[in-house]
């Protein structure tokens, strides 16, 4: 996305590859990547859902450019909000890709959903890996030789 290789419709077109330029979900925009993640009426919706639409809008307003925005947002939320923009993020573009190749409709509370289970899963992950190095490092056998060098 910061790279400027999102492929949204706008994207491709710039490419040129003949498509549509409209949003996949509204129908009503230009689809360009801040567009679809955060000023489509849905994005709206769920930014809202989670509290961060305010501070997002804020941010639109000084830079209206993705990687810029990406930034400034990663620099002021805190560490759990920097993982539910993020996610939520993700969970947007998935809700657009289901829309353009299957056809599915998602709601707002849907892409939440989806984003909420995705960061509850990957936290236990973390506390399930952090808990096995640390039983790992506390068995008194498990002893860390620095590597040989010859």
């Amino acid at each position: 996305m910061c790279r400027g290789c999102f492929p949204t419709r706008a994207r491709l077109s710039s490419r040129g590859i003949h498509c549509r330029n409209d949003c996949v979900l509204c129908g009503t925009n230009y689809e360009d990547s801040i567009h679809v993640l955060l000023q489509c009426p849905g994005a709206m919706q769920a930014w809202r859902e989670v509290n961060l639409w305010d501070i997002i809008n804020r941010t639109l307003r000084r830079n209206y450019n993705m990687d810029a925005l990406i930034f400034s947002l990663l620099d002021q939320l805190p560490a759990a909000q920097k993982e539910m923009f993020v996610t939520i993020m993700w969970s947007l573009w998935k809700r657009r890709n289901l829309k353009l190749w299957q056809q599915k409709n998602e709601t707002c509370l849907q892409v939440v959903e989806r984003a909420r289970h995705l960061l509850d899963d990957w936290r236990t992950s973390q506390e399930v890996i952090s808990h096995k190095a640390t039983d790992i490092l506390a068995q008194p056998n498990n002893v860390i030789h620095d590597p040989v060098i010859e």
